[in-house]
């Protein structure tokens, strides 16, 4: 280590020598980064644990674009998306699954997918074609939700 390093933390570790109730409160936030870091991690690889298929997207490409206008003459883009995903658990799982997808700008009933977003889907399977397709049955948000309670809990503290 560098002498400056060393430097700068031997007043903090002769305080803490001396201070069990700081040597407690150090530990307490020590296990409660590993337990954010151990949380995270096993969400990232907990796919075998669902009985749907999850699949996570690998590319991702707008192939249509269109503009409409409703009845009460508001405006929206709407977009077609073809999307190659690739299966995380199952029977299935490491074949390549092609689905399609249709969302609109203001994003308020459905959304653009974005490479590395984890995906359930419904896989349709048709004698003799050797390629999967099927259908987005939602979004897999676990891992956000994670990441923002352990932040929440940590910056309650």
């Amino acid at each position: 280590m560098s002498r400056f390093f060393l430097d700068f933390l031997r007043p903090f570790a002769m305080k803490m020598k001396s201070n069990r109730r700081l040597r407690k409160r150090f530990l307490f936030y020590i296990l409660g980064i590993l337990c954010i870091f151990l949380a995270s991690a096993f969400t990232n690889h907990n796919d075998f644990l669902y009985h749907k298929p999850i699949a996570e997207v690998i590319k991702a490409k707008t192939v249509k674009t269109v503009k409409q206008v409703d009845a009460l003459h508001n405006k929206d883009t709407v977009s077609s998306q073809s999307i190659t995903a690739k299966i995380k658990n199952g029977k299935d799982k490491g074949q390549l699954i092609h689905l399609n997808n249709t969302y609109s700008s203001s994003e308020a009933y459905d959304q653009k997918y974005e490479v590395g977003t984890s995906l359930f889907v419904s896989i349709d399977k048709e004698e003799g074609h050797p390629k999967l397709t099927g259908d987005i049955t939602g979004v897999k948000r676990d891992k956000p939700l994670v990441i923002i309670y352990d932040f929440s809990q940590l910056s309650s503290r």
